[in-house]
């Protein structure tokens, strides 16, 4: 039984998640940007950028840098293929200091860890990092991973290639892990959450940990403006602080089970549309339409 707050009852009838196209086992959602005015529609046009990338059942790599129509509530463009093979992906705003940039990490099928440096075609743009992690995630606090035996570890190596994990105590190994805004959060392998300030100093013991109330987390995503869980049910879940968590579902109950989420930095000015994403036990993608949390 989960033994923090429900807010079931609190969801606007209007917030919803719906089906978009294509079939991925696992998404990560970048920065959101405003994109250029439709001409054809006149300067009261508004529509948005996402930068996104997915990994499909074959371990694919796929990117949609589409467009979303606010006005029309539809998206356009459609996924390209990216050489390579990866079991997961994460873009995130990857800068300690200065203006932030999306930067793309991923980790293969033998735990490699490889980074994009950007370039299309049929070349091979992605670096090898060393090092072995099984789960990575990218934010404004830096890189972050999980290695196969729970181990924490954050990336202190800037844009070399050479191994520059420092490994990170934790109270508990760890199944997964997101960076969001400056903190760190953890789910350790019997479900148990925890989180950390990503400007505390790495070192010592359970380097700073913190339980947070929330058990039977299967997966969890990060940005500067949301955190969501996937539970072990298949629901998901968004953070709204202290132990207030939201449940992200119509009224009355959603079929769908949900396997994977990930969640969207907006733009300084923006409004809130579209920054979750969540992939459910049958590789179908979806969106809930309306941000709901700020950190």
């Amino acid at each position: 039984m989960l033994n923090y707050q429900l807010d079931k009852d609190l969801i606007p009838t209007d917030y919803l998640w719906t089906q978009v196209p294509g079939s991925l086992k696992q998404i990560s959602v970048g920065f959101q940007e405003q994109a250029p005015i439709d001409p054809r529609k006149g300067p009261t046009s508004q529509s948005y950028r996402w930068n996104m990338w997915g990994i499909n059942s074959l371990n694919e790599i796929w990117r949609w840098p589409q467009t979303f129509d606010k006005t029309n509530d539809y998206l356009v463009n459609v996924w390209e293929p990216i050489l390579g093979s990866l079991v997961q992906v994460s873009i995130g705003p990857y800068s300690l200091a200065g203006q932030p940039t999306p930067t793309v990490w991923g980790v293969n099928q033998n735990d490699e860890i490889w980074r994009w440096r950007g370039g299309w075609g049929t070349g091979n743009y992605w670096d090898r990092i060393e090092g072995s992690l099984r789960r990575i995630s990218v934010g404004a606090a830096g890189v972050w991973g999980v290695n196969q035996n729970g181990d924490a570890y954050c990336w202190m190596g800037g844009g070399g290639t050479a191994n520059s994990w420092q490994r990170v105590n934790v109270p508990s190994p760890l199944s997964d892990i997101a960076v969001a805004d400056w903190d760190v959060w953890g789910i350790t392998q019997t479900g148990q959450v925890i989180r950390r300030s990503a400007l505390l100093p790495i070192p010592g013991l359970n380097s700073n940990w913190a339980p947070v109330t929330f058990f039977d987390a299967a997966q969890i995503a990060g940005s500067e403006t949301d955190l969501c869980i996937v539970t072990k049910q298949g629901e998901v879940w968004s953070w709204r602080g202290s132990n207030d968590w939201l449940w992200l579902t119509h009224s009355g109950g959603f079929p769908v089970k949900f396997k994977q989420v990930s969640v969207g930095v907006l733009p300084v000015g923006a409004t809130d549309h579209g920054t979750i994403w969540a992939v459910d036990i049958i590789d179908g993608i979806w969106r809930w339409k309306y941000s709901v949390v700020a950190l």
